[in-house]
């Protein structure tokens, strides 16, 4: 199908945001439109060099699994929403939209309010057995997080500084406009506090 010249201007304003796109990358974001990748978000890479200072009998890991990052268009991949099990203590990084995502895409049953996704993990958490981690924004003012803070096999650590989350590719983005921390399901209630720096790492 020829192009118009108007596809073209759309295509000229948006590919140099992800210029250097590995090959292995653009195979598995194949179909994706350029502006859903420029909403993907992956967590920082200093958060499981963190968490694990703070609990060294656990092997951490950061998910790569459970939400990668071509976790609504995959439509071979496990959907979160039918695993029963947890193998590893992991740090998940859930999509953060507190509203329905819209029902057009092609895996909208994953794009389901952060609510519902902190509901299964915890279940599936604890049914498993097995320690993990879920890294949130801060949003006191919501229901979910009085609930999850107050739960007595969940650990909360909070980082002091907003951190800075990498792109698809893996290029850092602005720092957030928001503080994050980590619901840590399977310890004991306690409360961390994290000076850190927007790798996440401690300082």
């Amino acid at each position: 199908m020829r192009e118009t010249s108007n596809q073209k201007d759309v295509e000229l304003e948006v590919k140099p945001k992800f210029p250097k796109i590995s090959n292995s990358l653009r195979h598995k974001l194949k179909g994706i439109p350029y502006e859903i990748i420029a909403n993907i978000y992956v967590q920082p890479k200093g958060v499981v060099d963190t968490i694990s200072k703070f609990f060294p009998d656990l092997q951490w890991v950061a998910d790569t699994i459970m939400y990668p990052v071509d976790w609504i268009y995959n439509k071979k991949r496990k959907s979160i929403f039918d695993r029963k099990w947890f193998h590893v203590p992991t740090v998940l990084n859930p999509p953060y939209a507190e509203i329905p995502q819209s029902k057009a895409s092609p895996r909208h049953k994953e794009e389901k309010p952060l609510k519902f996704h902190i509901a299964h993990i915890l279940q599936v958490a604890r049914d498993s057995q097995i320690p993990t981690a879920i890294l949130l924004p801060w949003r006191p003012e919501k229901n979910w997080q009085k609930k999850l803070q107050n739960q007595p096999d969940v650990a909360t650590m909070y980082f002091q500084n907003p951190l800075q989350f990498q792109n698809a590719e893996g290029n850092l983005m602005p720092p957030a406009k928001f503080r994050s921390w980590l619901a840590i399901v399977g310890v004991n209630n306690t409360k961390i506090q994290i000076k850190n720096n927007s790798r996440g790492f401690c300082i």
